[in-house]
């Protein structure tokens, strides 16, 4: 700290400085009267003293009711204050108030407190630094001078330009400091360094080029080439997603860093990562993970054979979990296993058009595991139908024949009845 820095008066230096060309702390400003005369004001010699954080009159406090802090606690900023107040112009005329009745007359207040954060740009200056000073409790007035109150601009229509404000306050209560939300002007600048740090650490880490991140997702699309060879399917679908890993960009950076050129490399480079992963997901039946990975590399290879083949293996590997699910006696649906076997055939024929229509030994068996696959579903269908018959004939039909039998009786009962009903005693 530079003896500049310190106060010309008394030494001091940090904390209470004032920020002025007498360089001198607030504390001797007081004492020397620098800014403002208490002398010469007539509040002070009302009672009133000065609070004003320059030590210029600014703000002006007389306590009306004292209550000294119980716990030794005072209220800081970001708390939420709750107050009843009177705010008054030069002229004694009320221009807002919390307060319902005001020596004895009504004054348009409803009696509810006015809650604001101290400290945190929701009231006028003055009004801060006034319930700031204050206890629990405790009863005060202020006189806030325009430089801390509505300024040169006024409050219209109900305060005039330059106008000094009196206010009588009761702090009701306080809460807990609030977090302090940033401003836009703090939002700015932590942008701003935020990017400083991001462009440094970025020259002195440079992102891997595109070369080195297809080089390093190979090796572990090679390690999961490896796995499957072995038959642990698991760790090369872990394989297969840590080379994804290695050529992953954000969407921005997709966009804005990356070549066209590039960009058909790597895509070109995810195309076998997708059918090998699918491939891994199908062994361990995880069909619908295994639909998006084919999904993808047909989106990016539109007449790729193994993503079209695969794709069939999918959707054949999901109708038979949902014929599993008649040999359990649990409820399916067939619309949904139409869909799936649907689907299958369509991906089947495709992946046979592209190999020229001359199936090879997978298509062959896949072809058959499917038909297989289709009868069994057909025959369930029927089944469903003849049960649904056999259950409509002996649930409604044959109970229809039956009553309608019953009824019958009944009427032919009833006609006996009344036939001889008219005949006269034997007797």
């Amino acid at each position: 700290m530079s003896q500049e820095d310190r106060c010309k008066v008394c030494g001091a230096w940090g904390v209470g400085v004032a920020n002025n060309v007498e360089r001198i702390c607030i504390h001797c400003a007081r004492e020397q009267k620098t800014y403002f005369d208490p002398d010469q004001c007539s509040y002070c010699r009302d009672g009133y003293v000065d609070i004003s954080p320059n030590a210029d009159g600014g703000v002006l406090k007389k306590i009306i009711k004292d209550v000294p802090s119980e716990d030794g606690k005072f209220i800081e900023e970001g708390c939420p204050a709750f107050i009843q107040y009177v705010g008054r112009l030069d002229d004694g005329s009320i221009f807002e108030t919390t307060r319902d009745i005001v020596d004895g007359k009504n004054a348009g207040g409803t009696d509810d407190p006015f809650e604001f954060p101290i400290f945190r740009d929701k009231a006028i200056k003055g009004l801060d630094i006034a319930v700031a000073s204050m206890n629990v409790g405790e009863i005060s007035r202020f006189i806030i001078k325009p430089e801390y109150g509505y300024g040169a601009q006024g409050l219209a229509p109900k305060v005039e330009p330059n106008e000094t404000l009196d206010y009588e306050i009761e702090l009701l209560k306080y809460g807990k400091s609030l977090p302090k939300f940033p401003t836009q002007a703090e939002l700015a600048e932590s942008r701003r360094r935020q990017n400083e740090e991001d462009k440094k650490m970025l020259e002195e880490n440079p992102p891997p080029t595109v070369d080195e991140r297809l080089r390093s997702s190979n090796e572990y699309k090679e390690l999961g080439n490896r796995a499957v060879k072995e038959g642990d399917y698991a760790a090369a679908q872990k394989h297969y997603d840590t080379g994804f890993v290695h050529i992953f960009y954000g969407k921005d950076e997709w966009e804005v860093l990356v070549s066209a050129q590039d960009k058909e490399r790597i895509n070109k480079h995810k195309v076998p990562l997708y059918l090998n992963r699918a491939l891994c997901k199908i062994k361990l039946e995880k069909w619908d993970d295994a639909e998006w990975d084919c999904d993808k590399a047909i989106e990016i290879a539109p007449d790729s054979l193994k993503g079209h083949f695969r794709r069939s293996l999918v959707f054949t590997g999901k109708l038979k979990q949902e014929l599993a699910k008649e040999e359990r006696k649990e409820f399916w649906v067939i619309d949904k296993a139409n869909k799936f076997l649907d689907e299958a055939e369509k991906s089947l024929g495709k992946a046979l058009a592209l190999n020229g229509n001359k199936p090879d030994g997978g298509i062959t068996k896949a072809t058959v595991d499917l038909k297989r696959t289709k009868m069994q579903l057909n025959q369930y269908i029927r089944n469903y139908h003849e049960a649904e018959k056999k259950l409509y004939k002996e649930k409604i039909m044959d109970r229809m024949v039956a009553d309608n039998k019953k009824r019958q009786e009944s009427e032919k009962q009833k006609e006996i009845e009344e036939e001889f009903a008219d005949m006269p005693s034997l007797e």
